[in-house]
């Protein structure tokens, strides 16, 4: 499961803290270009999220996601890490909205954000586990993870 920690914009990237409890705990640092994650988020996710409510499936959401985007790039070259900590921060200030106002479109913003940071943490999750099984069969883990412990231990960081 992706834990967020801290998150900002500077300028025209997102930039993100996070953890996955599932691997390691080791904090991990995520930047990305702000533009096509708030696009395809608000532009195709949160839609789909208030159409198909909690009948939305990570198969769905896939699809919806490369078919808005014109097929391209390939599936694989979607910022999908991006997209969960995106979804999972949207959350986090859609329930900050509701602490002042409860109305009909924060009650909206809240739902589509609930029922998307939970699939895009799956969607990630899924990818990542079946990344890491064709890297160990391949034998290339432990080459990468020994070439990221300087990273992780935050050395280089700023190569991200």
């Amino acid at each position: 499961m992706l834990t967020l920690g801290d998150s900002s914009t500077d300028g025209a990237f997102l930039r993100f803290d996070w953890s996955d409890d599932s691997f390691d705990d080791a904090s991990q640092e995520h930047t990305t270009p702000a533009a096509p994650i708030v696009e395809c988020y608000d532009g195709i996710l949160v839609p789909l999220a208030l159409e198909r409510r909690h009948q939305l499936t990570p198969e769905e959401v896939i699809r919806a996601v490369i078919k808005g985007r014109g097929g391209m790039p390939p599936p694989l070259a979607i910022d999908w890490l991006g997209l969960a900590l995106y979804a999972a921060r949207r959350f986090l200030e859609a329930m900050g909205k509701l602490a002042t106002a409860n109305t009909p479109e924060h009650q909206a913003e809240i739902l589509a954000a609930d029922i998307l940071r939970h699939l895009m943490d799956k969607i990630y999750n899924r990818m990542a586990g079946a990344l890491y099984v064709e890297l160990r069969n391949a034998g290339c883990w432990e080459q990468l993870t020994r070439a990221a412990a300087p990273v992780a231990n935050g050395a280089g960081r700023d190569r991200m």
